[in-house]
């Protein structure tokens, strides 16, 4: 017998609520339903399960995490701890040559950081692109 919802810890909950929403928003997005069926095998796992999840009855163990993640194109802390799902589908789709890109350019001095980000401006408004970088988020 399944134990009632209010037994269960509210981070599996979460998790769940968060699954669901996101194959939610991938149907509207792809204009088409969804089932927990395709999920299932996208994943890799059963329909029972992927209920179970999204119910918030079972939480995922972090190799099945890990496939959500990648199905729907997020990052496994988005999974866990929620938080900013357009910030998390941005770090989900970098790549590993975007990555150490990022990790050279935090390892500079601020000067030679301040130097780059006026650089990447002026070339993002030279190709017609709106600026993306918040101004409370500049100098970090």
């Amino acid at each position: 017998m399944a134990r009632p919802l209010r037994d269960v810890p509210k981070k599996t909950r979460e998790i769940g609520a968060r699954l669901r929403k996101l194959r939610l928003e991938r149907e509207a997005r792809e204009g088409r339903r969804i089932t927990q069926a395709e999920v299932a095998k996208a994943t890799e796992t059963d329909i029972y399960r992927v209920n179970a999840y999204e119910c918030g009855r079972k939480e995922p163990t972090p190799p099945i995490l890990e496939r959500f993640a990648d199905y729907y194109g997020v990052t496994l802390d988005y999974l866990i701890r929620g938080g900013d799902l357009a910030r998390s589908r941005l770090v989900g789709k970098m790549d590993d040559e975007l990555v150490r890109l990022v990790e050279i350019l935090a390892a500079l001095p601020e000067k030679q950081r301040d130097a780059v980000r006026t650089l990447i401006e002026a070339l993002s408004r030279e190709a017609g692109a709106p600026p993306s970088t918040p101004k409370k988020m500049r100098g970090r």
